[in-house]
């Protein structure tokens, strides 16, 4: 290849209409939406297929995996970290479904504050792509029929809307929580359940099963393993697939009444104003979780009879939090989060600041004086009274 072949992609794709790709897939995929919450099932799946053949998404999906996502410059198995504008045009003209997929590179990453690991599975870039492609044809069908209280990785939503639904629950009245977590919810999925419940048409369907079944490489451990269960975390697609794994808690939980659900991504709470119901709704959610081969993780924190409720966690206005929003949460006096110590920390200081910025101005609006090289309090009139009668001298 020559620098002048080089030069013209080059020049051809720096000046890609991007607007006007990104409005020409966005119409499509608000077509696929009103289709299936129309309940048009045989229209939503002809505008999918007609969606994952554009032109136009699969060169957004390149772009996507290849400039935008923050994970643009980590290699899969064939160590390939990035592309040049001709490898990304040739690359989405031949970006297609299959039947196959390439093995996934195991990265293990710290988790925040423990010392315990995470397992990343990275697919290499094509995959990556075809990921995305077939990400923006599911996403409007399941956006339809999602649950109004599901929050994690979907699009137009955030932890904050989780939060202002939480605050929302409990601004009027108390209620009991259960705040719960699925342990290991992204490596234990079971594939057949979880594409018995995707319900999609039989290319796509194919596709998926072949990143699910993908075989890993852990290059720390020399090893490469079948995959049995769960979605890599990682893909692009893996978030989408924990969702539709997940969906259907919320209306289980609006079967009892008057509980209900709010849910980021594997974890999620129940609120209701009686423990004893409360108590029954875990273990619905745990004979629901069965069907997926998941569970709960076991608290860590016991609870015991000297626990009490207080006002926890509270960050002042002024350091960027809301005392409108306090957070009421179980106390153990036996032992004490981080996170907590470091919320008194600023807390502490804040009201420290607080106080002594008061009395400053309080000190400040008094009438002080010099009498005999002394600074004096004065009265209204701006005279000294001396005392009526001293101390000892």
């Amino acid at each position: 290849m020559s620098k002048t072949d080089l030069q013209v992609n080059t020049v051809e794709w720096n000046t890609i209409n991007w607007r006007k790709i990104q409005k020409s897939v966005f119409k499509l995929q608000k077509r696929i939406y009103r289709a299936y919450a129309s309940g048009d099932e045989k229209k939503g799946r002809r505008l999918q297929k007609t969606l994952i053949n554009s032109y136009y998404n699969r060169l957004l999906s390149v772009r996507k995996v290849s400039q935008d996502n923050q994970g643009k410059k980590t290699a899969g198995v064939d160590k390939i970290k990035s592309l040049t504008p001709l490898q990304r045009l040739e690359l989405a003209n031949n970006l297609k479904l299959g039947d196959k997929s390439q093995p996934i590179r195991r990265v293990w990453i710290p988790k925040p504050g423990r010392t315990e690991k995470r397992p990343l599975g990275i697919p290499v870039m094509r995959d990556r792509a075809i990921q995305a492609l077939a990400k923006t044809a599911l996403e409007p069908e399941w956006e339809a029929l999602f649950e109004e209280n599901s929050y994690g990785f979907r699009p137009g939503r955030s932890a904050h809307d989780a939060i202002g639904a939480i605050f929302n629950q409990i601004r009027y009245k108390s209620k009991y929580v259960l705040d719960a977590d699925i342990s290991k919810c992204f490596d234990r999925i079971n594939h057949q359940k979880l594409l018995a419940k995707l319900n999609t048409f039989p290319k796509l369907r194919k596709q998926i099963r072949a990143w699910l079944k993908a075989d890993i490489c852990d290059f720390t451990k020399h090893e490469r393993s079948p995959n049995q269960q769960g979605t890599p975390q990682g893909g692009v697609i893996s978030p989408l697939l924990s969702n539709i794994a997940l969906h259907g808690m919320e209306n289980r939980i609006k079967q009892v009444r008057g509980a209900s659900l709010i849910r980021y991504a594997d974890d999620f709470v129940i609120f209701h104003e009686n423990l004893e119901v409360l108590k029954q709704c875990q273990k619905i959610i745990c004979e629901w979780l069965t069907q997926f081969d998941l569970e709960l993780k076991p608290c860590s924190l016991p609870f015991s009879e000297e626990d009490i409720i207080e006002t926890d966690h509270i960050t002042p206005r002024a350091a960027g939090g809301s005392k409108l929003k306090d957070n009421l949460q179980l106390l153990h006096r036996h032992c004490h989060d981080i996170k907590t110590k470091s919320d008194l920390r600023v807390i502490k200081r804040y009201k420290a600041q607080k106080e002594w910025s008061k009395t400053q101005k309080q000190f400040n609006n008094l009438n002080w004086g010099w009498v005999d090289d002394i600074p004096t309090l004065l009265n209204s009139l701006g005279i000294h009274k001396e005392p009526d009668s001293r101390g000892a001298q």
